[in-house]
């Protein structure tokens, strides 16, 4: 009796891995990325990737809303804005104008990412949108876009969908900034111009 239950400790202890497939997402070094007034961004600035809670589609009409409907599956930033030579240790990068980010889609539909909403389910055939932003309050002072691909880019082989969370293990994604579609998810204070240049 002892040994089987030894042999089942061992047994337990020995996990299966969990498919998960990866979501490469980027901007091309040094893209054009401004503010409203024509400036670069800087280090305030936030890129995630994620969705709303199901039900809730984001207009200009309900922006007010955004933040509480919003489900991060990753995020890019600087944690140290006042080191600009520290390169990129979350993925935003300000001298060479670039962000980067990859996160794990696990079988649960949740993400691996430190930055994930806890308890986000991020479920197959969702659409995924960039918000990209210095305050998620849409405020007269905030500037942000938010932005995603979809067939209405014309690019049908790439949109930007969570896939099957059941996608065999080494499966990869790559959601390129280019050719995004902003409308009508930009603005800023007079919110006539986009805070990414597409």
């Amino acid at each position: 009796m002892k040994m089987n239950r030894c042999a089942l400790f061992a047994l337990l202890l020995i996990t299966p891995p969990s498919f998960a497939s990866t979501i490469n997402w980027f901007s091309e070094v040094s893209s054009i990325l401004v503010t409203s007034s024509n400036a670069e961004l800087d280090t305030s600035f936030s890129f995630e990737i994620g969705t709303f809670l199901p039900g809730f589609v984001p207009t200009f009409h309900n922006t007010n809303q955004w933040e509480s409907n919003w489900l991060v599956f990753d995020r890019a930033f600087d944690p140290t804005p006042a080191d600009p030579n520290d390169g990129d240790p979350e993925g935003w990068n300000t001298i060479d104008n670039f962000f980067v980010g990859a996160a794990e889609h696990l079988v649960t539909g949740a993400s691996d990412s430190a930055y994930t909403t806890p308890g986000g389910v991020f479920t197959q055939g969702t659409v995924a949108y960039l918000w990209v932003y210095n305050s998620k309050s849409i405020v007269p002072s905030s500037e942000w876009a938010l932005v995603t691909d979809t067939s209405a880019t014309g690019d049908t082989g790439n949109d930007w969908v969570f896939p099957d969370p059941n996608d065999p293990p080494g499966t990869s994604y790559e959601w390129k900034r280019w050719p995004l579609s902003a409308e009508p998810y930009a603005g800023s204070e007079s919110e006539s111009r986009l805070l990414i240049e597409l």
